[in-house]
């Protein structure tokens, strides 16, 4: 077995908070029905890679490194919330993340050198997301309250930021929740500021 992976986008401190102070009132309604994640464990997922043999570690940060070349830091706002697959039959509860088209361009850089190293290819459209909980199996949750404290968030803006690096995790599944490692970055500093 291997070690689980990811690579992501990490979110400031300013922000995190933000979106945390913002769900408070999710929180409490959907206290018995949904998995909170931690502030500290909120990041915007590129790709996510399971379970990863070490001695792959090394071709995968090649690939990241190959398809981060040439992109500068991107500014990217935080904004508005919701729910997969949908409000009336929510399984993860987000926070919004707007997708400039360099963004969609580095991630399909990403999947494309990743698939060359024999990682399957993410067929779905990206939709850019903080996930901030997960609706327990066979939780019940007020859909109505949901859709009207979902509402309130729809526009709200929870910060401007600079992407300036991509990162590989580790995620140790622990009881009291994952715990996410930094196991390489690649700075997006030698290409043109978006």
């Amino acid at each position: 077995m291997g070690i689980r992976t990811f690579i992501a986008i990490e979110i400031p401190q300013d922000i995190r908070d933000s979106i945390n102070v913002a769900i408070a009132p999710l929180k409490k309604l959907l206290a018995d029905s949904v998995k909170w994640i931690s502030p500290d464990n909120v990041h915007l997922t590129l790709k996510f890679l399971g379970d990863t043999p070490e001695e792959r570690l090394e071709g995968i940060e090649t690939a990241i490194a190959r398809a981060t070349g040439g992109f500068g830091p991107m500014q990217v706002e935080a904004r508005g919330a919701g729910a997969f697959p949908n409000i009336r039959k929510p399984s993860v509860i987000w926070a919004g993340m707007e997708c400039p088209p360099v963004l969609l361009d580095l991630k399909g850089l990403i999947e494309a050198e990743l698939a060359s190293l024999g990682f399957e290819e993410d067929t779905r459209p990206f939709s850019p997301h903080l996930t901030v909980g997960r609706v327990k199996r066979g939780a019940i949750v007020p859909r109505r309250r949901l859709a009207a404290e979902m509402e309130k968030l729809e526009g709200m803006i929870f910060g401007k930021m600079e992407i300036r690096e991509i990162v590989l995790m580790k995620s140790d599944l622990r009881p009291g929740g994952a715990v996410y490692t930094r196991l390489y970055s690649s700075d997006l500093s030698a290409g043109h500021t978006y």
